[in-house]
């Protein structure tokens, strides 16, 4: 069958959820329903299970696991994967403790990450999953939440691939690095899209069309997230419908831990924001936050993730002059002072490299108080990372060694 999917591989994809008209869907679906009336077996029926949750569709799903407790009764061992990837998406989190014993490590590392919003007890459980690339990937993700660097696994085959190009794009657009976030989104959803199995689009198109502050698409989105009943996926879709200004209702209760999160930040978000402390826990989703409030709000901000830029919104600011914005990261960082002390540094083909700060301030006068993701930036290890000039050399042996 094309679509199937184990429940291992489906609960690893996270909160990635599949939503498509390809005709091989409808064709694949209607071959299991009809193998399955034919004989109502646990295979056939798995099988079914796993194509209607790897295309996202809940209700679906729910009429199916209804028909067999009053057709069979109890679940057999072998739904567990799928039955706590069901409870995930429709947040059924009483039900999905109940099942949280009986999950190997890693997918409870990954319940522990997305639902009870707990990274370091999702780190602990990690260290004893056997699985390499599942350890890995839940690892990596783990560092994302937290705001600390972590080596992306190597895929072994397409499907490994695009889950970390999905967890590669998250990271992206958490420590600052909008342009490649972005345009990585755009390219897994289409290659999603493409291949006509697993189309990761919710989680991470949903987190692009925020940035970009598309608020019709969103409330779209959450309209098809609903007729199938992802009640996880069509929350977190609200809580971003309520920062862009959209009137949604929200109801606290029904939230899971990591929603409640998510809006609480959404809720500071929309005032003045700061930097997230290097104590929380939750770094790495307070610091997308932090650029959410910066981009919606159209605010300048100096950025040191990779590359030095000025940012408003999602493009940069162009100074006239490139050591301009060089001198006003010497400026931001360390006071004026610095920037005249250290003058040969920032101009160093110059005669007069004092006189050329003094003069190149016409330049910076209206950002010297623009506020930066240096925090953000030391903590992803991404700190100019790209510059390979002296003057960037410098700046990280007074930044980063403190």
């Amino acid at each position: 069958m094309v679509f199937k999917t184990s429940g291992f591989r489906m609960l690893l994809m996270g909160g990635i959820e599949a939503l498509t008209d390809d005709l091989r869907y409808h064709e694949a679906r209607r071959e299991a329903e009809r193998r399955l009336k034919e004989e109502f077996s646990e295979r056939n029926f798995l099988s079914l299970l796993s194509l209607l949750l790897t295309v996202g569709d809940m209700k679906a799903t729910a009429r199916y696991l209804r028909l067999w407790r009053d057709l069979k009764g109890d679940y057999p061992e072998s739904f567990t994967s799928y039955l706590a990837l069901f409870y995930m998406r429709t947040l059924d989190v009483e039900n999905l403790v109940r099942v949280l014993p009986k999950l190997r490590y890693g997918e409870r590392a990954i319940v522990y990450l997305n639902v009870f919003a707990d990274p370091l007890s999702a780190w602990k459980l990690s260290e004893r999953e056997e699985n390499p690339f599942l350890r890995e990937k839940v690892r990596y993700d783990i560092g994302t939440i937290m705001g600390m660097p972590y080596p992306l696994p190597s895929p072994k085959s397409e499907f490994e691939r695009l889950v970390l190009d999905v967890s590669k794009s998250l990271r992206y657009l958490t420590s600052g690095k909008m342009e490649e976030g972005l345009r990585l989104v755009d390219g897994v959803v289409d290659r999603a899209v493409n291949s006509g199995v697993v189309i990761p689009i919710i989680s991470i198109k949903a987190r692009a069309l925020l940035l970009r502050g598309k608020l019709s698409e969103i409330h779209l989105l959450r309209l098809a997230t609903e007729s199938l009943g992802l009640k996880k996926e069509s929350e977190r879709l609200k809580i971003y419908e309520y920062f862009l200004g959209g009137e949604v209702e929200i109801n606290t209760e029904r939230l899971d831990r990591r929603l409640k999160v998510d809006l609480d930040l959404s809720r500071r978000a929309k005032r003045r924001m700061l930097p997230p402390e290097e104590t929380s826990p939750h770094f790495g989703i307070e610091a997308f936050w932090w650029y959410v409030s910066k981009v919606r709000s159209g605010s300048p901000y100096l950025s040191f993730s990779g590359r030095l830029r000025l940012m408003r919104g999602l493009e940069e600011v162009r100074l006239p002059r490139r050591r301009a914005l060089v001198l006003l990261a010497f400026v931001r960082l360390k006071g004026y002072r610095f920037a005249r002390e250290n003058a040969r540094i920032i101009f160093p083909e110059s005669r007069k490299p004092q006189r050329r700060v003094a003069e190149y301030m016409r330049y910076v006068r209206e950002y010297l108080n623009v506020p930066m993701d240096v925090r953000i930036a030391r903590r992803f290890q991404t700190f100019l990372k790209e510059e390979g000039e002296e003057w960037a050399g410098f700046l990280r042996e007074h930044v980063l060694n403190v």
